[in-house]
Protein backbone atom coordinates (compact mmCIF):
# COMPACT_ATOMS: atom_id res chain seq x y z
CA UNK A 1 0.00 0.00 0.00
CA UNK A 2 2.24 2.85 1.32
CA UNK A 3 5.54 1.62 -0.66
CA UNK A 4 3.68 1.55 -4.19
CA UNK A 5 1.89 5.37 -2.92
CA UNK A 6 5.90 6.16 -2.31
CA UNK A 7 7.20 4.77 -5.23
CA UNK A 8 4.16 7.06 -7.72
CA UNK A 9 5.52 10.13 -5.62
CA UNK A 10 8.89 9.34 -6.07
CA UNK A 11 8.40 8.80 -9.74
CA UNK A 12 6.01 12.38 -10.07
CA UNK A 13 9.11 14.15 -8.80
CA UNK A 14 11.09 12.56 -10.49
CA UNK A 15 8.77 13.03 -13.76
CA UNK A 16 9.41 17.19 -12.50
CA UNK A 17 12.40 17.50 -11.75
CA UNK A 18 12.66 16.11 -15.63
CA UNK A 19 10.77 18.28 -17.15
CA UNK A 20 12.55 21.42 -15.24
CA UNK A 21 15.89 20.19 -16.12
CA UNK A 22 14.67 20.08 -20.18
CA UNK A 23 12.87 23.55 -19.61
CA UNK A 24 16.49 25.30 -18.48
CA UNK A 25 18.05 23.41 -21.80
CA UNK A 26 15.41 25.00 -23.50
CA UNK A 27 16.25 28.26 -22.46
CA UNK A 28 20.06 27.97 -22.67
CA UNK A 29 19.59 26.90 -25.99
CA UNK A 30 16.98 29.31 -26.62
CA UNK A 31 19.63 31.86 -25.93
CA UNK A 32 22.00 30.77 -27.77
CA UNK A 33 20.24 30.14 -30.95
CA UNK A 34 18.87 34.41 -30.34
CA UNK A 35 22.79 34.94 -31.00
CA UNK A 36 23.52 32.65 -34.18
CA UNK A 37 20.42 32.77 -35.74
CA UNK A 38 21.75 36.18 -37.61
CA UNK A 39 25.02 34.76 -38.38
CA UNK A 40 23.83 31.61 -39.73
CA UNK A 41 21.62 33.70 -41.71
CA UNK A 42 24.29 35.97 -42.86
CA UNK A 43 26.38 32.78 -43.52
CA UNK A 44 23.38 31.70 -45.80
CA UNK A 45 22.85 34.47 -47.86
CA UNK A 46 26.80 34.17 -48.48
CA UNK A 47 26.43 30.76 -49.86
CA UNK A 48 28.20 28.70 -47.23
CA UNK A 49 25.33 26.64 -45.30
CA UNK A 50 25.17 24.40 -44.88
CA UNK A 51 28.58 23.47 -45.20
CA UNK A 52 30.01 20.25 -46.18
CA UNK A 53 32.03 18.45 -43.58
CA UNK A 54 34.49 17.71 -46.30
CA UNK A 55 34.39 20.94 -48.15
CA UNK A 56 37.86 22.99 -48.94
CA UNK A 57 36.52 25.86 -46.42
CA UNK A 58 36.34 23.26 -43.70
CA UNK A 59 39.10 21.41 -44.32
CA UNK A 60 41.22 24.13 -44.03
CA UNK A 61 40.11 25.24 -40.69
CA UNK A 62 40.39 22.01 -39.65
CA UNK A 63 44.12 21.65 -40.55
CA UNK A 64 44.53 25.31 -39.06
CA UNK A 65 43.09 24.34 -35.92
CA UNK A 66 45.20 21.21 -35.74
CA UNK A 67 48.31 23.13 -35.76
CA UNK A 68 47.10 25.93 -33.27
CA UNK A 69 46.18 23.25 -30.76
CA UNK A 70 49.46 21.71 -30.95
CA UNK A 71 50.73 25.21 -30.96
CA UNK A 72 48.73 25.81 -27.51
CA UNK A 73 49.86 22.73 -26.60
CA UNK A 74 53.39 23.30 -26.55
CA UNK A 75 53.04 27.29 -25.43
CA UNK A 76 51.19 27.45 -22.67
CA UNK A 77 53.14 24.75 -20.70
CA UNK A 78 56.62 27.20 -21.79
CA UNK A 79 54.43 30.24 -20.96
CA UNK A 80 53.72 28.89 -17.36
CA UNK A 81 57.18 27.05 -16.70
CA UNK A 82 59.50 30.02 -17.78
CA UNK A 83 56.85 33.17 -16.42
CA UNK A 84 56.42 34.62 -20.30
CA UNK A 85 54.33 37.83 -20.74
CA UNK A 86 51.60 37.71 -22.66
CA UNK A 87 52.65 40.45 -24.45
CA UNK A 88 54.88 38.56 -25.95
CA UNK A 89 52.66 35.89 -27.72
CA UNK A 90 49.90 38.51 -27.87
CA UNK A 91 49.32 38.19 -31.81
CA UNK A 92 49.64 33.98 -31.38
CA UNK A 93 47.11 34.65 -28.94
CA UNK A 94 44.66 36.62 -31.18
CA UNK A 95 45.03 34.70 -33.71
CA UNK A 96 44.28 31.51 -32.12
CA UNK A 97 41.23 33.11 -30.22
CA UNK A 98 39.54 34.43 -33.70
CA UNK A 99 40.29 31.07 -35.34
CA UNK A 100 38.92 29.25 -32.26
CA UNK A 101 35.39 31.61 -32.51
CA UNK A 102 35.05 31.01 -36.61
CA UNK A 103 35.35 26.82 -35.86
CA UNK A 104 32.85 27.49 -33.24
CA UNK A 105 30.25 29.13 -35.33
CA UNK A 106 30.74 27.23 -38.61
CA UNK A 107 30.03 24.09 -35.81
CA UNK A 108 27.08 25.09 -35.72
CA UNK A 109 25.88 25.33 -39.87
CA UNK A 110 28.60 22.33 -40.72
CA UNK A 111 26.61 19.18 -42.12
CA UNK A 112 28.12 15.78 -40.29
CA UNK A 113 28.01 12.28 -41.74
CA UNK A 114 26.64 9.22 -40.46
CA UNK A 115 27.09 5.63 -41.23
CA UNK A 116 26.17 6.06 -44.97
CA UNK A 117 25.36 9.19 -45.67
CA UNK A 118 25.80 13.01 -44.96
CA UNK A 119 23.31 15.28 -43.61
CA UNK A 120 23.10 18.70 -44.04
Amino acid sequence: GSGRMRNMTTNYYDMVRLQELEDSKRSVFGRISTILTPISRTLAWMGFVPLHPEAPLRVILDIVCLVLLLLDSIMMPYMFAFHVSLKDVLVITWIACIVWMLDLILNFVTGYVTSDTVVM
